[in-house]
């Protein structure tokens, strides 16, 4: 994967130059914390998920 800059990247609907997502709403609202994305990633890499070259087929008759 390379960055690439939003200039780079030319696209029919603009692209916001900081697209940070807020979420103060839901905290505010209902009292919903998000976690950081580093911490949920590395919870769902702890869990040794079955590679993508391994994962078994079917057939069908």
């Amino acid at each position: 994967m390379i960055p690439v800059t939003t200039a780079e990247y030319p696209t029919p609907a603009g692209r916001p130059l900081n697209s940070v997502m807020d979420c103060s709403m839901l905290i505010n609202n209902f009292g919903i914390s998000l976690i950081q994305w580093q911490k949920s990633l590395a919870a769902m890499l702890s869990q040794n998920p079955t590679p993508i070259n391994q994962t078994t087929t079917t057939t069908q008759a």
